[in-house]
Order: C-alpha cells, then sequence, then structure tokens
C-alpha cells in the first residue's frame, strides 16, 4: 500500500516476513524524472529539474547510458568533451580523442592513467596514439614479457627486445623457434577539426519554446492519478502499428552541464581560441537530404512499394481508391511483412548498433 502527500516523499505501509507492519519513506524525485523521461512528458520534467535538489551528475550518467547524448549527435564535441570530463569517464573520453584525431590529448591520457595506476587504460591509449614503446612499456610493467618481446621484435626494436630478453632470464637461443612477424604499425591519427562538426537545420524543442515564453519561470505540479501523471501531453490514441511516433529533443544545457565537478587539471588542454561566426559559418547551409523511403513513396504509385517503405498510411489511401478496401484489418499481417522483408539490419560490431539497409527492386 502506497500513500502520497503533496510532497515527492511517498510512504510505504508493508509487512515483513514476519508478518509485522513497516513503514518505508522515500524521496520519489529520481523516478518520477526518470518515468517523465521514459515517456517523453516534457511538462513534467522542467517542473521536477527547478524543483528538486536531487538532479546531478547521477542524472547526466543516466541520461547518457539510456541513450540520450544530445551534444554527440549534434557533432558538439566540445560540450561531449567537458560532460565526459566532468563525470570522469576516461575510455569514452579516450575514444572521443581518438575520433576528433587529438594524439596530443591521447598522450596527455596516458599519464592520467599511470598516475590512476589503470594498467588497461595505459594499453588503450597507448594502442589509440600508436605508441609502441608505451605498448611495451604497459606489458613489462604487469608481468607480460612474452608480449613485449612479440611486440619489440614485431616492430623492429631489437633493442629493447634484447633488454626483455635480458630480464626474463633467457637468450636468443632458448627462444629461437619464435615465429618472425612482419612490422604492422598502427595508422597516424590524423586530426579532423578543431571546430564543430556541422549539423542540421533542427526544429525548437519544448525547452526552447519554454524558455522563450517564461514557462519554466512558473508552473504548477501536474496532478497524478494512481500514480501516473495526466495525459495532457500523451499522443494521439492510434493504432500501435499504424502510429508514427514523434521523439522531442533534449536540450543537452538544460541537463546540468554547469555542474562543479573537478576532473582535474590534467583533463584540459589548451586550445585555440576560435571566433563565433566561423563556427556559425561551419554548420549554415546544412540540410538534411532526402530519406531513400520517402523516394519510394514520391516515385511509386504501388501499394506495396508504400508499404514496404514504412507509409501505411498512403498505402490504405491507394487500395481505397484503387480497389474500393475498406478493411484492412486482415491485410495487417502481410502489411508487417512486406515492410519486414523489405529493410535488412546487418551487425558490425557489438558496442555499434546495426546499419540499417533498405532493398531495392533494381539495385
Amino acid at each position: 500500500m502506497v500513500s502520497s502527500a503533496p510532497s515527492t516523499t511517498l510512504t510505504v505501509y508493508c509487512l515483513d516476513r514476519s508478518a509485522r507492519p513497516k513503514t518505508i519513506t522515500f524521496d520519489s524525485t529520481e523516478y518520477r524524472f526518470k518515468l517523465a523521461l521514459l515517456k517523453d512528458n516534457y511538462e513534467e520534467m522542467p517542473y521536477i529539474i527547478r524543483t528538486s535538489t536531487l538532479l546531478g551528475q547521477s542524472i547526466i550518467a543516466y541520461l547518457r547510458k539510456k541513450g540520450f547524448p544530445e551534444a554527440l549527435k549534434q557533432g558538439n564535441h566540445k560540450i561531449v568533451e567537458k560532460a565526459y570530463q566532468q563525470t570522469k569517464n576516461f575510455d569514452k573520453l579516450s575514444f572521443l580523442y581518438l575520433a576528433v584525431g587529438s594524439k596530443d590529448k591521447l598522450q596527455k591520457m596516458q599519464k592520467i592513467a599511470d598516475a590512476r595506476g589503470d594498467s588497461m587504460s595505459r594499453f588503450h591509449n597507448a594502442l589509440f596514439a600508436g605508441d609502441i614503446e608505451g605498448r611495451i612499456s604497459v606489458f613489462r610493467d604487469v608481468g607480460l614479457y612474452p608480449l613485449a618481446y612479440l611486440t619489440a621484435r614485431t616492430n623492429g626494436l631489437d633493442d629493447i627486445a634484447a633488454e626483455i630478453l635480458e630480464a626474463a632470464g633467457l637468450t636468443e637461443a632458448a627462444i629461437d623457434d619464435v615465429p618472425s612477424y612482419g612490422t604492422s604499425r598502427p595508422p597516424v591519427i590524423t586530426s579532423t577539426s578543431d571546430l564543430v562538426w556541422p549539423s542540421v537545420l533542427t526544429w525548437e524543442s519544448f525547452f526552447d519554446e519554454a524558455l522563450a515564453n517564461g514557462v519554466l519561470e512558473g508552473g504548477v505540479e501536474p496532478e497524478y492519478v494512481n500514480g501516473d501523471a495526466a495525459a495532457a501531453g500523451a499522443h494521439s490514441a492510434l493504432d500501435a502499428w499504424a502510429k508514427e511516433e514523434e521523439h522531442d529533443d533534449i536540450d543537452p544545457e538544460e541537463g546540468g552541464w554547469d555542474l562543479d565537478a573537478d576532473a582535474g587539471d590534467e583533463l584540459h588542454a589548451p586550445e585555440a581560441e576560435t571566433a563565433v561566426e566561423e563556427e556559425e559559418e561551419l554548420g549554415a547551409g546544412a540540410t538534411p537530404g532526402p530519406n531513400e523511403t520517402d523516394l519510394w513513396v514520391c516515385n511509386s504509385p504501388l501499394a506495396a512499394d508504400h508499404v514496404a517503405a514504412g507509409s501505411f498510411e498512403t498505402a490504405m489511401q491507394l487500395l481505397t481508391r484503387q480497389f474500393g478496401v475498406v478493411n484492412f484489418a486482415p491485410l495487417k499481417p502481410l502489411f508487417v511483412s512486406i515492410y519486414r522483408s523489405a529493410h535488412v539490419y546487418p551487425t558490425t560490431f557489438a558496442s555499434l548498433p546495426p546499419l540499417a539497409l533498405h532493398l531495392r527492386r533494381n539495385p
């Protein structure tokens, strides 16, 4: 049994294993915020952000874990870098430096990993930066002399290979059966750009409109019925298989990026001052191109092509005009089967999402 008051404190009345009544009081702010986020309830989230003190680094980590890295989606890798520094996510910070081609910062991340005593992070940063001697040093420090010797010998570092053999108490004659491989150096990191990447034009989100109209300054706490928010901002009640879902963007500036968490001075590298006008000109004129499935709908009068493109509504309109079909319930399995047969999703790596490919009639 749950009893709720007008505040965010909830009281749970329950029985323990000995059948004795107990009372548990807890704060519902965190789960209310996560529930509003999952249900796209952008009317309740500003109220929670404004009235609660629970939001902090844990909420930032939750947003990133659940798939809301808006700054990364928009190509603003500078804000992503600051977010990773504040949350001290060293692994993703190193991969970000690899993506933008910042070799100096990768070398600095090696020193940070050495100071933290993280051998795996040292090896990853040395591998990303193409630092062969750094990889050999990691192998020697953790006692993996065979891997250190093979790495040195493969890359032509005979002097270091001899030192490793001497430290291990072996000679060349004792390991003459070790195969010799050709030199295979990692590719040199190429710097992409110090500016933010250009992004396509986006519509104003709920937070942009709310800030412009001053909605965030006031507002009334949303009413609850049986533990659920009122359906003021819910989507229209359509059939699930024919409904098009819309997701608003979450403004990263409203997610607590300005926390005063200290990530250490070693994470901040000196960056050149870039004019605001140059960054604005970089994204000027970038417009999204047409989607391939939209071209199917525009160029074909066949209902099957519209179904394959996922435009069920236009397909049903064509069937109504061409054949007088009015009952589409028996066609639902055929629609779903045609749509699934026209798209494939091959997997590449376990850490990457599958690729979405559309099958064409005439490739």
